[in-house]
């Protein structure tokens, strides 16, 4: 399946967003906590995938019943009234039924990336607090100095 364009853009900025919080990474604990993350979010992928091909067949079944109570206002489990519109053609409303389920696991593996990145956006946060400018003396304590001697100033 080709991704669309949105979804080229969106996981580019997702590697990039990875890629670039990796150069700030300076202690075991950044490092350890950036892993955390991504192993996280992986893990949840994984079970979100495992789970969408265990259950594909309940969730097409419930996708085609939220489909036709939508279209007739009825349950499954009820006889069709006399003047209710009858869908004859089953194939349209399992291609349907199909796109919903499909479009609902993609929004789920979406919602998980979002969370992971939202978790690094914290973790660049806090490593950019404890880098900032000492406003005190204007340098961070945590950086050695690029250069020694005098200044141009």
């Amino acid at each position: 399946m080709s991704l669309s364009t949105t979804d080229q853009v969106h996981t580019v900025f997702y590697e990039a967003t990875k890629q670039a919080l990796t150069k700030h990474l300076r202690t075991g604990e950044d490092f350890q906590r950036f892993a955390t993350i991504a192993r996280e979010a992986e893990a949840r992928i994984a079970a979100e995938q495992v789970d969408f091909r265990e259950h594909y067949p309940t969730r097409l079944a419930e996708a085609r019943e939220v489909i036709l109570r939508e279209k007739t206002g009825q349950r499954l489990d009820k006889p069709r009234p006399r003047n209710a519109p009858h869908i004859s053609d089953q194939a349209v409303l399992d291609h349907h039924a199909d796109a919903r389920v499909r479009h609902d696991h993609q929004r789920r593996i979406e919602a998980i990336k979002s969370d992971e990145l939202h978790e690094l956006a914290l973790l660049r946060q806090d490593i950019f607090k404890r880098d900032a400018p000492d406003p005190v003396h204007g340098r961070s304590f945590s950086r050695s100095p690029t250069r020694s001697g005098p200044s141009r100033d």
